[in-house]
């Protein structure tokens, strides 16, 4: 495979496109969040998620950014 695709812009921004943003994506494992209330951030392609498990025991995914103003908070 030709060293481009690793650095080329273009490239990424397609595979983003084609691939993290149409399909079903690995974001982490149950057993990660065993208890109500544990979490963990993580991103698909440039979005930052969180993978929570909830009061009633169900594992939920969110978008990491405030539904009023679409504000990400910042990694640090």
């Amino acid at each position: 495979m030709h060293g481009r695709v690793y650095t080329d812009p273009d490239i990424f921004e397609e595979a983003l496109d084609k691939i993290f943003y149409r399909g079903w994506v690995y974001v982490g494992h149950a057993s990660e969040i065993p208890q109500p209330g544990d979490f963990q951030v993580t991103t698909i392609g440039r979005h930052s998620v969180i993978m929570v498990r909830d009061d009633d025991g169900q594992v939920q995914l969110l978008m990491n950014r405030c539904s009023h103003r679409a504000y990400r908070p910042s990694p640090h």
